[in-house]
């Protein structure tokens, strides 16, 4: 089970019952504040998920 995004997998119960598995997931959007991007010198959206950790490991550190 380890394979699958917690999410997903937690529509597939009722309880602590799994009844079936995830087949697709997806992220649709996403938002972000420039603000904060400015701030920290990142130049706009990240385009991979390596990028997108990094980012929010920079923005996530607090002040």
């Amino acid at each position: 089970m380890d394979d699958f995004l917690e999410g997903p997998l937690n529509m597939m119960k009722y309880g602590d019952v799994l009844y079936g598995l995830p087949w697709f997931s997806a992220t649709i959007i996403q938002y972000y504040r420039k603000d904060i991007f400015d701030k920290y010198g990142i130049a706009g959206p990240p385009d991979t998920i390596d990028e997108f950790v990094a980012t929010v490991k920079l923005v996530d550190t607090p002040e």
